[in-house]
């Protein structure tokens, strides 16, 4: 499985100081040069940065979607395993339709709970609130259920 990161995930993670979570929880992690453009901030070396190839899909994908997004989906269609961290709906909805299995920065959280590399899942989620992560009460709600903190 290669983990592909979109920029949403780790500015949030930069934005709180955990973005080691990624690392902890699924070792390496690859991005696009589009993306670490977005994020504004030099990437730490584990999160390896791949030029998407076939530019006929991102150049279909940037129709649909904004740069960033695109380039991973895009990046999405050239490896094997791919795993999307997503949290743009609309990406998801692409990245749904492809097929490509996703998961969003709350579910990090979540996984890094459930891998026992944080205690809770709260406390980060109101630290991402705090930096102005937009996060709806009913997902709030959903994924503090989940993970047994309601």
């Amino acid at each position: 499985m290669l983990v592909i990161a979109d920029s949403s995930c780790l500015i949030a993670l930069l934005n709180v100081g955990r973005l080691e979570l990624l690392e902890q929880v699924y070792g390496a992690v690859v991005t696009t040069p589009t993306v670490a453009k977005e994020v504004k901030k030099e990437l730490p070396s584990w999160i390896s940065i791949i030029d998407v190839q076939n530019e006929a899909i991102h150049t279909s994908m940037r129709q649909q979607l904004d740069p960033g997004e695109a380039s991973a989906l895009a990046l999405a269609h050239e490896v094997w395993e791919p795993l999307l961290i997503l949290d743009d709906l609309a990406a998801r909805k692409v990245a749904e339709k492809l097929n490509f299995p996703i998961i969003g920065t709350l579910g990090v959280l979540e996984e890094a709970k459930a891998q026992g590399i944080i205690p809770a899942v709260r406390p980060l989620l109101e630290a991402l609130k705090a930096v102005n992560f937009r996060i709806s009460k009913v997902l709030e709600d959903r994924v503090l259920a989940r993970v047994g903190e309601l």
